[in-house]
């Protein structure tokens, strides 16, 4: 799995703003609403929400290679519990899951991930709120990385990610203060020669974001904000002699959009710039943009476009890092009030600066879920992928077919 720049650091109190994520008494309220949403567990002032997925898939390349593809059937277990507040003001919420993931064949590829977090809100005035968030993650990463080691097992790492915001409001301007500090630490893998050493890949990413937010209309914002990072390896000089540690900024000016239900989110453009302290490394600079929009023609249909250029970091030999263009559609559509079907269409270019490597990445999916009651569902998925890359023995074309079952209350 890539680990990104992390380039903003919204609070909660904003997304519920901008609408993308319930405020306090929504998620009840889409509780009543659907009669296939779960219920939780009142405990005093929480509700609890427990669930736990069960997955079989067929995947045609796991190893995600250009030729010699390896099959196997995979089977995943994925506990998760939520547990959210129903406070009138202020909010607090705290969240667990994990993977367990085995394969039939190829056991070497067995792992676990988790994740433990919570976080909160407190309304100091109406008008002022403060938020934080902490999270601690162990996980894998994905075989298609361009900086996979090819060893033995896949690659171990830790993610501990810390989040604190500021939001106030002056009649129509908002102003929001957050910052984020992200610890990446990977462990070294064996390989058929020996260890490969991942400490030189440990890295702490502190990052701080300005934004203000004006409401020209009860349905449009126009918003501008300033981001700044700072990447700092522990080690002062990785296994190929460079110093990787950078610092950059990114300046956006965008609208935030709220048209009834029929099309909301936002969509922004901007200008970034990440600078490598090692001299033989070229700094990254170029336009940036991006979008989080849903539009909602009808009341059983949802079209969501995410479109997103960021700065990537990377083990390959002379280069500091690439810029890495996003851009996602999903479309949802309720055939029944119990049935739902979903298609997804993806395409990524990465664009390694200081080397020619090139990677073209193509998705296309199709999905299917039936909601058996409040609790439990099934579904399946057809997902294709695929890599076009100017690096050699660099492309794969992977095929995964997968059905599932969840418990949930």
């Amino acid at each position: 799995m890539r680990n990104r720049i992390k380039t903003t650091a919204v609070g909660c109190a904003a997304f519920v703003a901008l609408g993308l994520i319930a405020a306090p008494g929504q998620a009840q309220q889409q509780q009543q609403d659907d009669p296939y949403a779960a219920l939780g567990v009142r405990a005093g002032a929480f509700t609890v929400l427990p669930k736990v997925s069960v997955n079989e898939a067929y995947d045609d390349n796991i190893y995600k290679q250009q030729t010699g593809e390896v099959s196997d059937y995979i089977t995943t277990i994925s506990p998760a519990i939520n547990v959210d507040s129903n406070f009138n003001n202020h909010s607090l919420n705290f969240r667990a899951n994990a993977d367990v993931v085995r394969y039939y064949d190829k056991d070497t590829e067995d792992h676990e991930d988790y994740l433990v977090g919570g976080g909160g809100r407190i309304d100091v005035l109406r008008t002022t709120r403060v938020t934080g968030d902490l999270q601690y993650r162990l996980a894998h990463e994905d075989r298609s990385s361009p900086d996979n080691t090819n060893g033995i097992d896949p690659t171990e790492y830790k993610d501990t990610t810390a989040k604190l915001g500021f939001e106030q409001e002056f009649n129509r301007l908002k102003m929001g203060l957050s910052g984020t500090f992200d610890q990446l630490d990977y462990k070294d893998v064996r390989t058929t020669t020996g260890i490969t050493n991942n400490d030189d890949r440990d890295r702490d990413v502190n990052t701080a974001q300005l934004r203000f937010d004006y409401e020209a209309h009860p349905q449009f914002k126009v918003f501008a904000a300033g981001i700044y990072n700072t990447i700092d390896y522990d080690a002062s000089r990785d296994d190929s002699g460079f110093n990787r540690d950078s610092s950059g900024y990114e300046g956006r000016a965008g609208v935030v959009l709220g048209l009834t239900n029929l099309l909301t989110g936002e969509a922004y453009v901007g200008y970034l710039s990440q600078n490598v302290d090692d001299a033989r490394l070229r700094d990254i600079a170029g336009v940036s943009y991006g979008t989080a929009l849903t539009w909602t023609p009808t009341q059983l249909t949802t079209l969501r476009l995410d479109i997103a250029r960021t700065v990537e970091q990377t083990t390959q030999s002379n280069s500091g890092g690439y810029l890495q263009s996003v851009f996602g559609l999903t479309a949802t559509h309720d055939l029944l009030r119990n049935v739902q079907l979903g298609a997804n269409l993806s395409y990524t270019n990465d664009d390694y600066e200081g080397i020619t490597r090139k990677d073209d990445i193509y998705e296309a999916g199709v999905k299917a879920l039936y909601k058996l009651n409040r609790f439990a569902n099934v579904n399946a998925k057809y997902v294709h992928k695929e890599r076009s890359s100017s690096a050699a023995r660099s492309d794969y074309t992977d095929n995964l077919v997968g059905l599932g079952v969840t418990l949930q209350y």
